[in-house]
């Protein structure tokens, strides 16, 4: 048998109006006319994942297809929903549809990371800046004086740098 999110999967996949969902032979809930009067897709599946995100665990049979008499040719998967708590949450919208709430929550602490990183490198860069601009010889057209010698107390640790590769937090391919 398939697991929860395999049959979640299926249904969409094959993005069909109507379903009825089977434990054993025993038909315990359906989209039909009623529930989907305008037979989209989307509703059907927004429907499905409400019912089984509801249903104690067990054996289930779902038949999706595509018109209200054709259920003799739809599509039949049989599914498990397990008992160890995991349920897949309503269908999200936008860039994290289809992510789990533990994938979201990754993503946030990988952006969050970033945006750090980031503020951090901007700091960098303007302290960088302001000792150009303490060392210039105030000609700004001519910071000759004041590059050398940034090359000089930088230069040696960032070619160390290039030709070790890119680390944790390192460049990779920086060029000199």
């Amino acid at each position: 048998m398939s697991s929860l999110q395999t049959a979640i999967d299926s249904v969409a996949g094959r993005k069909l109006a109507y379903w009825k969902l089977y434990k054993g032979t025993i038909r315990i809930s359906q989209c039909d006319a009623d529930e989907n009067p305008d037979a989209a897709p989307a509703e059907a599946l927004r429907q499905f994942e409400e019912e089984v995100n509801n249903r104690p665990p067990g054996n289930y049979t779902v038949c999706v297809y595509r018109k209200l008499n054709g259920e003799k040719g739809g599509f039949k998967y049989d599914f498990t929903i397990s008992g160890d708590g995991q349920r897949h949450s309503p269908q999200r919208t936008g860039f994290m549809s289809g992510m789990t709430p533990s994938e979201i929550y990754a993503q946030a602490e990988r952006d969050i990371k970033i945006l750090q990183y980031l503020e951090r490198l901007e700091k960098k860069v303007d302290a960088i800046g302001e000792f150009i601009y303490a060392r210039s010889d105030g000609d700004e057209g001519n910071d000759d004086k004041a590059l050398k010698i940034f090359a000089q107390l930088f230069g040696n640790a960032m070619k160390a740098k290039a030709a070790a590769g890119s680390g944790a937090n390192g460049f990779k391919g920086l060029s000199l």
